[in-house]
Formats: C-alpha cells, sequence, structure tokens
C-alpha cells in the first residue's frame, strides 16, 4: 500500500501546535509499523499554508481556492483561447474545465457559465454563441481574484435552494426550522433514539427502488449489509444513491452458489439472515393500474429474465 495525499487540518485556537504536530507523528509513525510506503521528501508539518493538487490553504488568511501557479496559467490559456480566429471545440472544453475547478471554491460563480455549455455541445455555433462563451470566460477572468472561500465566515442564518432543472425553475427561502425539523433534529440529537444494530443481513430479491430496505429504517433497525438484485437499471440507481454500502447484484438467473458463500464471508457476523421477494412481474402486481394479469405476461415474456 502507498499513501499517496493525506491532509490534516487544525482550526484555529482548537489545540497546541506542539500537539497537533506530536498526533501527525504518531500517525505517520502507525503507518510506517504497518509497511505503508509514503514520500517523505512530500511531507509537511506546523505549516500555515499548504498547497496540494493545486489547490491552495493559506491558514494565516483563512481561505480556500485554487494555487496561484494554477490560476495563471488558466488566464494565459483563456487569454490564448480567447484570441484564437477560429471556433476549436476541444479548448472550449479544456477552458471550461479549468475554470469549473477554479470555481468551485466559489460556487456562486459556476453561474457565469449559463451558455457555454450548449454552445460546445452545438454542432456548428453560431458567431453569436461563440461571442457569448467568450464573455462568460473573460467575466470568470474578472472574477478570478474572489474565487477562494472564505473558512473564517459564520453560517447564513436563511437557507436557500435552488432548481437546476433545463425545463423549470423554483427557488425555496426558509429562516428557521418548523416544528418537524426541530422534531427530525432532536431525533438525530439523542442516542436514546438511535438505530438498533441487530446483526440482520437483508436481502431483498426483484429488489425495485429499495421498499424492504426502507422498512427497516423506518423501523429504526441498524442492519449490518443489504443485498439487492434486480435487473432494473433506473431502480439499482434510486438504490445506491439512498443505501450506497449496498451490494448489488442484477440478472438473477446468473446467481450461483459461490456468490452465496461469499456472501457468508463478506458479513462473518450475520445472526439472522432476511430473506423478501416481491414478484417480477407487475402485471400481477395488486398495485399496476390498469393490470392485465395472466394476460400481460404473454404480451411480456422477458418479464423474468433480462430485456
Amino acid at each position: 500500500m502507498y499513501l499517496d495525499n493525506f491532509l490534516s487540518a487544525d482550526a484555529e485556537g482548537k489545540s497546541s501546535d506542539s500537539l497537533h504536530r506530536k498526533l501527525q507523528e504518531l500517525a505517520m509513525r502507525a503507518w510506517d509499523s504497518a509497511g505503508i510506503l509514503s514520500a517523505e521528501d512530500k511531507q509537511v508539518l506546523s505549516s500555515s499554508e499548504v498547497i496540494e493538487l493545486g489547490v491552495r490553504i493559506d491558514g494565516a488568511r483563512g481561505l480556500l481556492g485554487v494555487s496561484p501557479e494554477r490560476l495563471l496559467k488558466t488566464l494565459l490559456a483563456s487569454v490564448h483561447f480567447l484570441q484564437r480566429p477560429r471556433w476549436n471545440k476541444k479548448l472550449a472544453q479544456i477552458i471550461l474545465g479549468r475554470w469549473v475547478f477554479v470555481a468551485q471554491f466559489r460556487r456562486p460563480a459556476m453561474g457565469c457559465l449559463s451558455r457555454s455549455w450548449e454552445t460546445v455541445e452545438a454542432s456548428w455555433p453560431s458567431p453569436r454563441q461563440v461571442g457569448q462563451v467568450h464573455k462568460e470566460v473573460l467575466a470568470l477572468m474578472c472574477l478570478a481574484p474572489l474565487l477562494q472561500t472564505d473558512l473564517r465566515a459564520g453560517y447564513d442564518s436563511v437557507v436557500t435552494c435552488s432548481d437546476a432543472s433545463e425545463h423549470g425553475g423554483a427557488a425555496a427561502r426558509s429562516a428557521g426550522l418548523t416544528w418537524s425539523g426541530k422534531s427530525l433534529v432532536g431525533f438525530l440529537a439523542d442516542q436514546r433514539l438511535q438505530p438498533v444494530r441487530q446483526g440482520i443481513l437483508l436481502i431483498s430479491v426483484f429488489n425495485g427502488m429499495g421498499g424492504m430496505f426502507r422498512i427497516y429504517d423506518v423501523l429504526g433497525v441498524c442492519v449490518d449489509g443489504r443485498i439487492s438484485i434486480d435487473i432494473s437499471r433506473t431502480a439499482n440507481r434510486v438504490t445506491r444513491s439512498t443505501w450506497p454500502g449496498v451490494l448489488e447484484l442484477h440478472d438473477i438467473t446468473l446467481l450461483k452458489r459461490e456468490d452465496v458463500w461469499g456472501w457468508a464471508n463478506a458479513y462473518p457476523r450475520i445472526k439472522e439472515v432476511h430473506v423478501m421477494a416481491g414478484f417480477p412481474c407487475v402485471h400481477l402486481s395488486s398495485v399496476r393500474l390498469n393490470r392485465q394479469n395472466l394476460h400481460g405476461l404473454a404480451r411480456a415474456p422477458t418479464c423474468f429474465g433480462p430485456s
């Protein structure tokens, strides 16, 4: 194993410099004893300013942003892009990608790129579209010194929520928590109300969007493992996003005995295995509107296997 990048930052006034350095040295000693390699010439200890992978942490000013060298290269490349007489799609993608990296430290600046993406996707952009890209890149160049995160900034009491849909828009504003929000915060803060770990492995066959998994969440039961078996890519994407640690399988007809033995090795401390399965053909489901029952099976012969 090789430790490539590790960064440990200490908030101002939280601990002494000697304690912070000692903890770092203990961690390095532990890595060395475990045989984990690292580059000693790249190690930086007790520094108020660090530049790593093109990102600078300025502890003296409390700023987080792109390194000056990378920002300068981005500006020079942008000048070259603006001076080119002909449109170059690949170069535009490179320039926009670099500015997205810079703007991630001041995300509202992403709003400058409102028309550039549709121009890049166009097969033959018009001169007007190209000019719009140039204007948006120039705006980011002018804002470049401000594209940093203030690590010492306080939290705003007003929370906003925006919609990124290309076909609609919405915005919400909240100045405080509702009764439901306060109830949720109290629930999350009370250790007595945390989920109870029971040593359970859940196996959901024809999982869909994870209805079985959700049941245990509602009951407040913390399981040790989740296995999902479903062929729908859309449903698997929902399950994967909601329960990131889920073991995802697709075609049940390809499941082998070796896979089951692998589960036993992957979850050695399991006390109970709960298996649930919903019928894979929706025409036989009572929750489907206008279902055709057995007649639907004749029209959908692939419902038991991959489509």
